[in-house]
C-alpha cells in the first residue's frame, strides 16, 4: 500500500496513484471524508438578480453547487466550475426568462437560492455531488437523468 499524504494527493500533480484497486478505493474514501464543503448560504432571488450584487461577496468566483427552492421544494440544482464560478451560473439562471414554467420560479419573490462552495482545487467533487442531489430531490427543472 502506498502511503500518500492527503495534502500531497489533493494539491499536487506529483503524487502517484495507488497500484491496486482496493488501495485506490480506500484512498478515494479518505479524500471524500476530508472534503471541506461550506455550509449552505441562502438568498432571496431578488438579492441575486443583479450581477453586481454584494450578496455574491465571498463566493461569487468559487466552484460549487447551487439550487433554487420555491415553496419548500427544490426546483433546480446546478454546479459551477472554477473557470465560470457560482456568480455567473446563478445570475444566468436568475435571469433566464424564456420558459414559462421557469419564469414562475424566478419571478416569485419568495424563491430562495442556495449555494455550497468547495475549495477551488477540489472542484471536481461537484461532478459527483450534483447528480447525487438531483437523484435525491428530483427537481422538476433538471432535465438530465442521472
Amino acid at each position: 500500500m502506498l502511503d500518500i499524504p492527503l495534502s500531497a494527493a489533493t494539491h499536487s500533480l506529483s503524487w502517484q496513484m495507488p497500484t491496486d484497486l482496493q488501495t485506490a478505493i480506500d484512498h478515494f474514501r479518505l479524500r471524500v471524508s476530508k472534503l471541506e464543503i461550506s455550509p449552505i448560504r441562502r438568498f432571496r432571488i431578488g438579492e441575486l438578480q443583479s450581477r453586481k450584487s454584494s450578496a455574491y461577496t465571498g463566493w461569487g468566483s468559487a466552484p460549487g453547487i447551487y439550487f433554487f427552492e420555491q415553496a419548500g421544494r427544490v426546483q433546480y440544482i446546478g454546479r459551477a466550475l472554477p473557470g465560470t464560478g457560482l456568480r455567473s451560473r446563478v445570475h444566468n439562471q436568475c435571469t433566464a426568462f424564456d420558459d414559462p414554467h421557469w419564469d414562475e420560479v424566478i419571478k416569485d419573490p419568495e424563491t430562495s437560492v442556495g449555494v455550497i462552495t468547495v475549495p477551488p482545487e477540489e472542484w471536481y467533487w461537484t461532478a459527483a455531488l450534483e447528480p447525487y442531489l438531483i437523484e435525491a430531490f428530483a427537481p422538476p427543472h433538471n432535465r438530465k437523468a442521472c
